[in-house]
């Protein structure tokens, strides 16, 4: 008789390619490493911007405040997910992408709707838009053991950012990672005075300086067993530039940020048919505002707010036969903010209790995808001062679908309908200078009907995709919240009805030539009519609400050759109008922005790599402002250094 062997294969990473963006129920766009790497993005921010749709609201300066509006429905209305867990930020109730730097991130994802991947936990659900980023750290790469990067940059109004990666894989089921960056700037940037354009007037109290540390530890026992850990801390310190108004740009206000949270998130398949993920988290948050000039018996302003989160997540999915596929997710969530300064007499102090219940089925036969849930949402509410806020009870059904390959081509046609719910944040109900107890929650619907089409191997084109989508939103008791003399004193008001008619439209193209060159091709196409039906008698009804381009776009062209790889990209926003009437001193003109890189890999052997970027940005020297009276940089630019050793 024989022997009996046994022998194992060495696992092997394969990567492939899969174009969800047409082929998904909702509206979905992703932005790849090689076009995050190679650009002129410093920040989330500065990538998300390129997405057909979005808006992001910039208040100026490389510390500034950078949140993103997702077809006219406000921050809020969109959740971000950090390698599959939500981000919250107290500081805003909205999160500052501008924070969130790109060292270890290789893909940004948004989409519109429902979240496709029917493991999300049930805050991905309540949201109208969901922005997923996923870091290096949690991808498992069985070729190297052990991985360094570092990169240096220098750049334009004394700016310098360094960072530190390191992996190191145990065995075949463990990895750790940490992550080190900071970066510092004056900020103090010119731009044309507005009380006389043949003047240059800089930007003052525009600095920043912020510390990151990211550590993750993963247990990869096999693809259907994960458990991973991530500890995070961030660490600012900025002044907040006053906006430009009456001759008067002083300011002395500071703020500090300190946030830190540790999560865990275990993923198992169960015999293939069911699979759960559950998620554990602590949050942390610290805010200090000070405004020393401020006129008051003390002399100055001070606030200190501080916000723990407990937060934990369950969701289990079942296939239930070929066709049917079904799951559950359910989220606990408490928030607490406490004051700390010595002005706090009186405060709130809220507790806020958030439990989400989702149930997702998904139908797939043939061509045909109908993917549906039905949300169930219950906030309580306490304060320590002072009379609690309502609690709030509401279901929030979603039904999304798609037929593909129309008429037997590359064609396809999707769907969907959301009605979502949102109450006011910590922010605009109890923030000093910024709260508003009258405020009403706000109710959304979604509706949108798109096309899609995708094929490779078309005459000269490698690859073509095209997604066009046309939408209709309405929104009750609209939350609004505007800047006033700075930073960090708001105003958050409801707007009674606003509707939402708007047409999305992306085009990607790849050519290679000779299989020496490539040439990607991206071009995207906003049209926003988002318009105030609260009063008939109002001025302001029928308008379009502040901030809002009814037309906006992106494009960007890249090539690449061998090791050389050059990038150009612009932004198109239409004329705006700030809060208030439609007049010439709220109006805001449109502009284009253009940006340009270069990226070269001079040195790749032996498993090491040095790359140099060099970004020009704004390189026509273009005066504008997203957000009144806060002018952006004009031309500026970056030199960067990145080093990657494998082992």
């Amino acid at each position: 008789m024989l022997a009996q062997v046994h022998d194992t294969m060495q696992a092997v990473l394969v990567i492939g390619k899969k174009n969800n963006t047409v082929s998904n129920t909702n509206p979905t766009q992703t932005l790849s490493l090689i076009q995050l790497i190679n650009g002129s993005n410093q920040s989330v921010a500065d990538a998300v911007k390129h997405f057909a749709g979005v808006v992001v609201k910039d208040y100026g300066g490389i510390g500034g405040f950078k949140t993103v509006s997702v077809r006219s429905l406000g921050a809020n209305h969109t959740i971000v997910l950090y390698d599959g867990v939500a981000l919250n930020d107290a500081q805003s109730g909205q999160i500052d992408l501008g924070k969130l730097s790109l060292d270890n991130i290789y893909q940004i994802t948004l989409q519109n709707g429902s979240p496709s991947d029917m493991l999300s936990p049930a805050k991905a659900y309540a949201a109208a838009s969901v922005l997923a980023l996923k870091t290096t750290s949690n991808q498992f790469d069985t070729n190297f053991k052990t991985s360094i990067q570092a990169s240096l940059k220098k750049a334009s109004f004394g700016f310098y950012d360094g960072s530190f990666y390191a992996s190191k894989r145990i065995g075949n089921i463990f990895k750790t990672s940490l992550l080190a960056s900071y970066l510092q700037a004056d900020g103090n940037y010119g731009f044309k005075s507005y009380e006389n354009q043949a003047a240059i007037a800089y930007r003052i109290n525009s600095d920043i300086k912020a510390s990151k540390l990211e550590y993750d530890a993963g247990f990869y026992k096999n693809d259907s067993n994960k458990l991973l850990c991530k500890t995070y801390y961030y660490n600012s310190k900025r002044g907040l530039p006053n906006a430009i108004i009456l001759f008067n740009s002083s300011t002395k206000q500071r703020l500090n940020d300190r946030n830190f949270f540790i999560q865990t998130k275990w993923q198992h398949t169960l015999q293939h048919k069911d699979e759960f993920v559950l998620l554990v988290k602590y949050n942390a948050d610290r805010v200090y505002y000070v405004d020393p000039s401020f006129q008051n018996s003390a002399g100055k302003l001070e606030n200190e707010f501080i916000q723990k989160e407990f937060y934990s997540s369950f969701a289990y999915k079942r296939i239930l036969s070929k066709k049917f596929t079904a799951s559950f997710a359910t989220d606990a969530n408490k928030n607490k903010l406490v004051r700390g300064d010595v002005f706090n007499v009186g405060f709130a102090n809220p507790t806020r209790y958030h439990f989400l219940s989702n149930l997702t089925t998904k139908y797939s036969h043939k061509k045909n995808d109908i993917q549906g849930n039905l949300l169930f949402t219950s906030i309580v509410q306490k304060v320590e001062n002072g009379t609690a806020p309502k609690n709030y009870f509401a279901l929030s059904p979603t039904i999304s679908a798609i037929t593909k390959q129309i008429f037997n081509s590359q064609l396809n046609v999707r769907a969907f309908y959301k009605n979502i719910f949102r109450i006011p944040s910590f922010n605009d109900v109890y923030y000093t200078n910024f709260g508003n107890l009258l405020l009403k929650p706000e109710y959304a619907k979604q509706y949108n009907v798109g096309v899609t089409y995708y094929k490779t191997n078309v005459s000269f084109l490698k690859e073509i995709s095209i997604t066009a989508d046309a939408y209709y939103n309405t929104v009750t008791d609209k939350i609004v919240a505007v800047p006033r003399q700075n930073l960090f004193q708001f105003t958050a008001i409801n707007i009674g009805k606003v509707n939402i008619k708007g047409v999305d439209v992306a085009v990607h193209t790849q050519i290679e030539h000779n299989n020496l060159s490539i040439f990607n091709i991206d071009v995207n196409y906003s049209y926003q009519q988002s318009k105030d039906y609260t009063d008939a008698t109002s001025p302001l009804y029928k308008t379009q609400i502040a901030y809002t381009p009814k037309h906006s776009g992106s494009g960007t062209l890249q090539v690449i050759y061998k090791k050389l790889i050059i990038t150009y990209s612009f932004l198109y926003a239409s004329n705006r109008y700030r809060i208030g009437e439609p007049n010439p001193d709220n109006f805001l003109a449109p502009f284009t922005s253009s940006d340009c890189s270069v990226a070269y890999n001079f040195l790749q052997k032996n498993n090491i790599e040095q790359k140099i970027i060099f970004s020009a940005n704004n390189v026509f020297n273009t005066q504008y402002e997203i957000v009144k009276y806060y002018p952006l940089p004009r031309f500026n630019y970056s030199i960067k250094y990145l080093l990657t050793i494998h082992k």
